[in-house]
């Protein structure tokens, strides 16, 4: 066996005794160096005390003329922090191993017009130009999360943000993934960099947003179990021989590169605004808005496997000792836009209700592949109408009127009963005609060919949402009609449904709180009309309950309590590592199992901790293995702990 395999896990039972030593030691040196702080402070002579402010906004906040009602506050809350592992926060399902392969839960389909490589099975580890938060802060702020598990799995996020002046933020993010996994040959490696700026102007005219993204992930890929393996009776512990594994020397490696740019300038007037009695100021109100963004992106995917594989390939094309595959992607992207913002023309006019935006986009994108060597460009324009007021209207729209994906559009319209920041109501219809992805359309491998010219996939769906802050409820139904709708079937082989699908989709969102007892909720029920081609749980729900106390003068915070997550049983996608693609499968069913964790949160001052025990059931009935995906069998009973900590300095 790999010598890598062999290391004694960092969570054994020696190493989780000494972890709950330390914590309670942690505890308590925190609880006493709060108290003696508290203690020389009443006798120190006070100095005035600069109080942290620390908010951020995303990119499509820069849409709105007054940025400041955009800003959100930094995460405090001690709820929830015990769900580190992203698949189980966004409903997701993953291979069995924090880093590796997944796909959500809740079906959705691609809506966005830019030409697109096909890779998705990252997605949810990687960051993005729209997952950028851009900050603004009067001190210098860092937050060190760390979370440790079984098998040396880690997982490290680190953020540090600050302000040069008051016009200009720089900062950078830092994520690590690390696990050895469960199964033979299954090491996850993740690594996610991003700095990112924003400047803006005295005259708050200009605004100039950058980040720099680097995604990296390098997996070992096994394929799955064998499906002669008997049932497994402590995979809490076990590492598997490579023969009950397919793949015993197979790897991926998928580098992702994003530069992204987004600047604007506001025309208006200014107006005198009266600070006191004896003094008014100029105040800027901006009325319209020209913007530029760039997209500088490569993309490289990679699959190797230097030993025959029997049973997993079924066939070779160039060399059947060895397979080592490559697709490389580079995509420039320019967008302008100008608009009209929902303030007043003059110091006179009344407050501007109709609101438009135009833009017109281009894109190049240069794709290669063992003998394959294209590039492509498109041309869009695109629209935006909107009501502004309570009770709004918004229709928008994008065409390709240029290039290789001619013809296709989006289009939405979404009418507001009521649109307030505490709550909205609203209905919302979308059109969209969508080409397919360069993945889909074309692939030259050692194991897989394919070259199709396939038709645009046409969906509609309808959706209603109501979100009311003040009863902790957000609900989403949705019904989605989908015709010419692109999969991959039993052979991992992309194809195209000539029929008409049909989806219903309900999300629902309830918290409820009752002194100091919490109930969190939420469920989605999703009914496919067609099971042939979409595979999706009916019913999927993730459940938290708990109790909340304070203590030690209401200097710790603490949490006890469990998370419950479960779905119906349904026939799963199946993965293949050589593409990155989950396809349809027929022959074993996933889910029907409640999984159970117990956790234990604590908080004192900005400092957070937890303590979960995962997969409870496990240890009633250890003969009772359950997977996400068919063919990985996730781990059983486990102790995962972790530190969040936020400095304000």
């Amino acid at each position: 066996m790999n010598k890598t395999f062999q290391r004694v896990p960092m969570t054994g039972i020696l190493g989780k005794r000494l972890f709950l030593k330390v914590l309670l030691c942690l505890i308590l040196s925190l609880v006493q160096l709060h108290s003696y702080s508290a203690t020389t402070d009443s006798v120190k002579k006070k100095k005035p005390k600069i109080i942290s402010k620390v908010k951020y906004i995303y990119e499509d906040a820069l849409s709105h003329a007054h940025l400041d009602s955009q800003y959100q506050k930094v995460d405090t809350v001690l709820d929830g922090i015990e769900i580190f592992n992203p698949a189980f926060q966004q409903s997701y399902k993953y291979l069995d191993n924090l880093g590796t392969a997944s796909e959500p839960n809740l079906f959705n389909i691609r809506n966005t017009l830019g030409i697109d490589l096909g890779y998705h099975q990252f997605d949810l580890f990687f960051f993005r130009p729209d997952s950028i938060k851009y900050y603004h802060t009067n001190t210098p702020f860092t937050e060190i999360d760390y979370e440790q598990g079984s098998k040396s799995e880690g997982y490290i996020r680190v953020l540090h943000t600050q302000n040069i002046n008051d016009q200009w933020n720089v900062g950078l993010n830092y994520n690590r993934i690390g696990s050895d996994g469960t199964l033979y040959h299954q090491i996850s490696s993740v690594t996610d960099f991003d700095f990112f700026t924003w400047y803006k102007s005295k005259n708050k005219r200009y605004n100039i947003i950058a980040s720099y993204i680097i995604n990296t992930e390098k997996n070992q890929e096994n394929g799955g179990m064998n499906p002669g393996v008997p049932t497994i009776d402590s995979l809490s512990s076990i590492i598997l021989n490579p023969s009950d594994v397919y793949l015993q020397n197979a790897n991926t490696t998928y580098k992702n590169h994003i530069f992204n740019v987004k600047q604007f300038y506001d025309f208006g007037y200014k107006k005198n605004v009266k600070v006191n009695d004896t003094a008014t100021i100029k105040e800027f109100v901006p009325t319209s808005r020209i913007s530029h963004s760039f997209i500088y992106e490569t993309n490289t995917y990679i699959y190797s496997d230097s030993l025959e594989s029997p049973g997993f390939y079924n066939n070779y094309y160039y060399d059947s000792a060895a397979t080592l595959d490559s697709s490389h992607y580079y995509k420039i992207e320019n967008k302008v836009s100008w608009g009209t913002l929902e303030n007043k023309n003059n110091g006179e006019d009344s407050i501007r209700k109709l609101l438009y935006q135009f833009d017109i986009a281009h894109e190049f994108v240069k794709y290669n592949q063992t003998h394959i060597d294209t590039s492509i460009q498109n041309a869009y324009i695109g629209g935006t109408i909107k009501l502004n007021s309570e009770r709004n209207f918004t229709a928008s729209g994008n065409y390709c009127f240029y290039g290789a994906s001619r013809g296709v559009y989006t289009s939405a319209l979404r009418i507001a009963i009521f649109d307030l920041p505490s709550s909205h109501l609203s209905f919302e219809i979308s059109n969209n005609s969508i080409a397919p992805s360069i993945l889909q359309s074309r692939y030259d491998g050692n194991n897989f060919y394919w070259n199709n010219n396939f038709s645009k996939t046409h969906s509609q769906a309808e959706t209603i949402e109501l979100f009311a802050r003040k009863i902790k409820t957000k609900l989403d139904i949705r019904v989605m009609n989908i015709s010419n709708y692109i999969y991959y079937d039993s052979l991992a082989m992309p194809q195209q449904s000539g029929d008409l699908i049909k989806l219903i989709q309900i999300d629902l969102t309830k918290n409820f709180h009752w002194s100091h007892l919490h109930f969190n909720n939420r469920f989605i029920y999703q009914k496919s009309l067609d099971n042939n081609v979409v595979h999706v749980p009916q019913f999927v729900t993730s459940n938290s309950l708990f109790y909340e106390m304070y203590l030690f003068k209401h200097i710790l915070q603490t949490e006890i309590g469990s998370d419950f997550h479960y779905n119906t049983a349904y026939y799963g996608d199946a993965y293949m590592p050589v593409t990155g693609q989950f396809y349809v499968q027929n022959d074993t069913k996933i889910g029907n199992y409640p999984l159970v964790d117990l956790f234990l949160n604590i908080r004192i001052k900005t400092c957070r901790l937890f303590v979960r025990g995962e997969n409870m059931l496990y240890t009633l009935n250890s003969n009772h293995n359950y997977a996400l995906v068919p063919n990985y069998t996730m781990p059983g009973f486990t102790i995962k702990f972790g530190v969040l900590w936020q400095f304000f300095d």
